[in-house]
């Protein structure tokens, strides 16, 4: 993808299937890789490691913050369910400092379970851009019923980015939030024309 990025002409010379934004992207991570524009992916990856290094900084920035979004989930559900069932007391320190450590100790297992998933290690293998748009997906999750707007705009982000988030603009449809629907849509075409 990078190689097909690099002359910016992906559609024509390359047959490339994949969205203007997404080919922007691939451009930017390109420009850090060393001969994207001129050696296939073979070569590249034999001749350095500064095009892996950059992946796994973009992979593990990407699922540090789908981790911190899903913990901080779990943790707050936890919390709510435990205080409606039992009677406030006062916390020992011992108490406090297991409940640190169990928070600790949720967020590695959190991160280790989203890296080592079966889809997550499909795109790590093969160096896909995909992450980029699983952390939109995520934090248009966060915002759906809280800022509608601003998921919106995160799930025009990922469309734009990748085709299938699109089918999730229904949900704003069937809830009939048209100004969201409209703001996502009108943003999701903005990007798309301007980064065709």
């Amino acid at each position: 993808v990078n190689y097909m990025a690099s002359k910016l002409d992906p559609y024509i010379s390359g047959g490339s299937s994949y969205p203007p934004l997404a080919i922007i992207l691939a451009y930017i991570v390109g420009l850090f890789i060393p001969n994207t524009a001129t050696l296939g992916s073979v070569e590249v990856r034999s001749q350095g490691r500064l095009g892996k290094y950059l992946l796994i900084a973009m992979y593990v920035a990407c699922i540090l913050v789908i981790s911190i979004v899903v913990w901080c989930r779990i943790w707050k559900q936890t919390r709510e369910s435990a205080s409606s069932s039992s009677i406030h007391e006062t916390v020992s320190k011992r108490r406090r400092v297991l409940r640190i450590a169990a928070r600790i100790l949720l967020f590695g297992a959190v991160t280790l379970g989203i890296a080592l998933s079966a889809p997550m290690i499909f795109a790590i293998d093969r160096g896909n851009y995909l992450i980029v748009c699983i952390l939109f997906i995520t934090l248009f999750c966060v915002f759906y019923n809280k800022n509608d707007y601003a998921a919106s705009i995160f799930l025009a982000l990922a469309a734009c980015l990748k085709i299938f988030p699109i089918v999730l603009f229904y949900l704003f449809f069937r809830q009939r939030k048209w100004k969201p629907l409209f703001v996502g849509v009108g943003t999701g075409a903005f990007l798309t024309i301007g980064s065709l």
